[in-house]
């Protein structure tokens, strides 16, 4: 069995988002929802979502998001367009 550390989770999610990862951007907005290792700040949630949501497939409202529904993340590139990119990190707790 796989151990989960939730707070662990969301502080690479947060340290991904800041170095352009779209991906994490939708895991952090979720965490700060869900309340998943950090305290639950639907404010926070809201930024972190709106910094992803013009690549969301297909595409949810803010309303809907804050209202628990999902997306499909492997729908969302894993990083900008950057071509050097090469790490690929996720972390399928959510």
């Amino acid at each position: 069995m796989i151990s989960k550390n939730e707070s662990k989770a969301f502080k690479w999610y947060l340290r991904l988002a800041n170095e352009n990862g779209l991906r994490a951007n939708y895991f952090v907005a979720k965490c700060y929802r869900d309340g998943i290792g950090t305290d639950r700040n639907l404010k926070e949630a809201e930024k972190w979502f709106f910094r992803i949501s013009y690549c969301v497939q297909p595409p949810i409202t803010l309303n809907e998001f804050l209202n628990g529904s999902d997306v499909n993340v492997s729908l969302i590139p894993i990083k900008y367009s950057n071509n050097s990119f090469k790490f690929k990190f996720d972390i399928e707790f959510l």
